[in-house]
């Protein structure tokens, strides 16, 4: 097996990076525009919210199976096949709202298809390879701190490009909206294919342990990026509702204003990504606490505030203590998967999201129809309860991946190859494990110095 490098420049990152910020903006152009997509379609609103729904339980119940993907075949293949996905699930359902069938059963029905199955497995792959991609052969600290601020930072361009992808195509239809990503998503596919780095195949052995003990490991930082990204899908879905209902403005009034406040609120998301570039270890562990209290002190004006003014504050506020905590969560998830490809990380970021994103659109319409301030207040409620487990149930972290030269004894003839030393016992504070088999040795039967 060819040994793992370093990373050694951002050339070969920014085409995965590009492919992650495409993939969550095809995702968000829609959540603004459920209503016009509904009529067009001759169906409720609340189907159009249950196809979304259904796309997030899609993403969340082919992680398994895009996760041994990427360990059997190599991340770049199953980042590509994704990438593939989202165009033609794209094309597909951009076609059904153009030309909407007379039957409204049938058009919920290829809505569902499109934009909910064939959608849902694409963009799962996406999420999961992706963070793999960056985060394979992260062996500092430094490293681990840019590599999650860029998985949370194409999210955080994927909730500001979908809403103003939105509000600048809004003249020109439906169609357009829905077709405008697809340009810039065969450009990223092109880019990939030719620049990101492949994501090695893993050992058949390794990729079949079992991902339950890396979850038991960092549990309680999925459940606060959970908590944040449901908040931030609560807040997608009745942002409108909310603008209509507290300034008396019209649909079409409410509507604009909603995707103009959801792009204003991504840009200090944006900002704390950009910061967390430079943040060291010490200060991450800080910004987990600081992010979670930020966000909950943002959710006060968005509660009771009556006025745009307030809430806009509110969403501003909540904005930038979700981009805290949440690259903050990522490093702590990152730095716990002591494996060289990193798909364990990649897989339990995206099983977070997917959990949020399943039940999120659901849970705000159903708790908004009681009251308006009842979802708030339950995210509200869930940041607290996730906080405090993250605060009594540390993540179990290792140390950082690092480079060795194999003993001349265990190596092939020849200089001595370099290799990931990424055993549990190199790493003080992960799981027990036992020996592990030295690969291309020239007895097999040998194991590393100093193991029991």
């Amino acid at each position: 097996m060819t040994p793992a490098r370093p990373h050694s420049g951002s050339g070969g990152l920014a085409p995965v990076a590009a492919a992650m910020a495409c993939g969550y903006t095809v995702q968000q152009t829609n959540a603004p525009v459920l209503q016009p997509l509904a009529e067009q379609l001759g169906v409720d609103d609340l189907w159009m919210g249950v196809v979304i729904t259904v796309s997030g339980c899609v993403i969340l119940l082919s992680n398994p199976l895009w996760a041994f993907a990427s360990r059997r075949w190599g991340s770049r293949g199953v980042l590509l096949l994704g990438l593939v996905g989202i165009t033609l699930s794209s094309l597909a359902f951009a076609g059904v709202v153009r030309w909407a069938p007379d039957s409204p059963a049938l058009g919920a029905t290829l809505a569902m298809l499109t934009r909910g199955v064939v959608f849902g497995l694409a963009v799962a792959a996406v999420e999961v390879a992706g963070p793999a991609c960056l985060l394979t052969d992260t062996t500092t600290s430094p490293q681990r701190l840019r590599a999650a601020a860029v998985v949370a930072g194409s999210q955080g361009f994927g909730f500001l490009a979908g809403p103003l992808l939105g509000a600048s195509t809004n003249p020109s239809g439906l169609t357009v909206l829905l077709l405008a990503p697809v340009a810039p998503l065969i450009v990223v596919i092109v880019l990939v294919a030719r620049l990101a780095p492949q994501g090695r195949p893993v050992r058949r052995a390794a990729a079949a342990g079992s991902a339950l003990p890396f979850i038991r490991k960092v549990w309680s930082c999925l459940l606060v990026v959970g908590s944040l990204l449901l908040l931030v899908a609560c807040i997608q879905v009745i942002t409108g509702s909310l603008l209509k209902e507290r300034n008396g403005l019209t649909t079409d009034q409410a509507g604009r204003m909603a995707g103009w406040f959801l792009v204003a609120s991504s840009v200090p998301f944006l900002l704390a990504q950009a910061a967390a570039t430079v943040w060291t270890p010490q200060q991450t562990a800080r910004m987990v606490g600081g992010g979670l209290l930020l966000t909950v002190v943002g959710m006060l004006p968005m509660t009771f505030g009556q006025s745009s003014p307030w809430l806009l504050a509110g969403y501003l506020t909540t904005s930038a203590g979700i981009g805290l905590a949440l690259s903050s969560c990522y490093e702590y998830v990152s730095r716990a998967d002591t494996r060289q490809d990193s798909i364990q990380a990649g897989s339990a970021i995206a099983g977070a999201a997917g959990v949020a994103f399943a039940i999120g659109p659901l849970m705000a319409v159903t708790l908004y129809a009681a009251d308006s301030t009842a979802p708030f207040l339950a995210a509200t409620a869930l940041l607290l309860l996730s906080g405090a487990c993250l605060l009594l149930y540390r993540p179990v972290t290792g140390r950082h991946r690092r480079p060795v030269r194999t003993n001349p004894w265990e190596a092939a003839p020849g200089p001595a190859a370099t290799r990931w030393d990424d055993s549990p016992a190199s790493h003080p504070g992960s799981l027990p494990g036992t020996a592990r088999r030295v690969p291309n040795c020239r007895n097999s039967e040998r194991t590393k110095p100093g193991t029991p």
